[in-house]
């Protein structure tokens, strides 16, 4: 069984027995505990989640580009095909000076490397992404923010990452993987054996809207897989020639994803990105954060209901869509609101699932001599889906 599973799944657990539920700036509530701790051997075991699926490569992409390119520039990320941080993506095509662009700036990584090889014993080797003066101009505050380095006696190089924010259902998967795997680039590299990954998070959090996934998950433990194992290719001497190709996982076993279909939630974004979203209170509350790039205008019976800033509240359907601007707006739910403005409606953007799932919310029929099948395009993965696009027949 991987000791990431159960380092994890322990968190996991603490937070729902035992967190508080609270408020937050991205106005889904979550439960929170403070200082939550993982430790991990990398010489014995490389920490991945078996209990579900984790984007090795996409976090590999994501590390590399912010501790090697020393980048802020989201198009170098999407030129690996990396679109983790396209939500974020400012007009200039960066996220501000936001992590790599703290390492470039004062060369951090470079610095770091230096260290290792002509000072091992050294106590002072520590890389920062927080930069209180630039702040201002970052698109979102760096949350594994803090590296401290040192090296063994026996030569194993250890590092104590910590992470000011843990979104423990989706990002904190994701972190603890990709900077296992720095550790073990830059041990390559400066001569060194991989040692002890401590993971510290301040403020570990599961959004309400996660807990579900999350008691799925945590009933997979007594099922979960033996740790993978990672690959370097040993001729890499210099970290900066690392590639993509050049880190890879040996037997990585997991369960299935516990997600919605990623070229789905891709094409929600594509399509939406830019454009008013419009929805009722529940789905709002469903969201994990405020969406970036993107109005949003919330229908509710509640008078009383505060939203956060930004967040546009509307009691009524014919003031809501008077306040629309002109061009394409999006309704994404729940069922109330497809109801109340289909009418209203010239496109629908449907993905239709070959499978039958029991639900308590249900999208309305519709006549099919009134909308007319446009386009429809087949999507990837296991589960047989198609992206389908329907028109409105003219004079329906």
């Amino acid at each position: 069984m991987s000791l990431a599973d159960q380092e994890y799944l322990s968190i996991v657990k603490n937070i729902l027995d035992k967190g508080a539920l609270g408020e937050n700036r991205t106005g889904m509530p979550a439960y929170k505990l403070p200082h939550q701790i993982m430790q991990f051997d990398l010489e014995k075991e490389f920490p991945i989640l078996t209990t579900k699926f984790v984007a090795f490569k996409t976090a590999v992409k994501e590390i590399l580009w912010i501790w090697q390119k020393q980048s802020n520039d989201v198009r170098e990320l999407q030129k690996w095909n990396c679109h983790v941080w396209d939500e974020w993506m400012r007009e200039d095509g960066t996220i501000g000076k936001a992590y790599g662009y703290q390492l470039g700036k004062y060369h951090q990584v470079d610095t770091l490397l230096e260290m290792l090889k002509k000072d091992p014993e050294s106590r002072r080797m520590v890389v920062d992404l927080w930069n209180v003066k630039d702040l201002p101009d970052m698109a979102l505050y760096p949350c594994a923010f803090l590296t401290m380095w040192d090296v063994s006696n026996d030569g194993r190089l250890n590092c104590m990452l910590v992470q000011r924010s843990g979104d423990m259902g989706l990002g904190v998967p994701f972190n603890m993987t990709q900077y296992a795997a720095l550790i073990c680039m830059i041990a390559q590299v400066s001569g060194l054996r991989p040692g002890l990954f401590t993971h510290v998070i301040n403020n570990a959090h599961i959004y309400e809207n996660h807990v579900e996934q999350l008691k799925l998950q945590l009933s997979r433990l007594p099922e979960a897989y033996a740790a993978p194992r990672l690959v370097l290719n040993p001729d890499v001497k210099d970290f900066y020639d690392f590639k993509p190709e050049d880190i890879r996982l040996e037997n990585y076993r997991h369960h299935d994803k516990i997600a919605h279909l990623s070229d789905d939630l891709k094409r929600f974004k594509t399509l939406t990105m830019g454009h008013p979203i419009v929805m009722g209170r529940k789905t709002f509350e469903s969201l994990p954060k405020v969406l970036p790039g993107r109005v949003h205008y919330v229908l509710t019976g509640n008078t009383d209901y505060k939203a956060p800033e930004g967040v546009l509240l509307f009691h009524d359907v014919k003031k809501l869509l008077a306040a629309l601007p002109a061009g394409e707006s999006f309704v994404i739910g729940g069922e109330h609101m497809y109801r109340e403005l289909l009418p209203y409606a010239d496109t629908m953007y449907i993905t239709e699932i070959e499978e039958d799932f029991e639900g308590d919310a249900y999208f309305p029929d519709f006549d099919p001599f009134c909308w007319k099948l446009e386009e429809s395009v087949e999507g990837e993965g296991k589960l047989p889906h198609r992206f389908c696009t329907y028109r409105k027949v003219t004079g329906s």
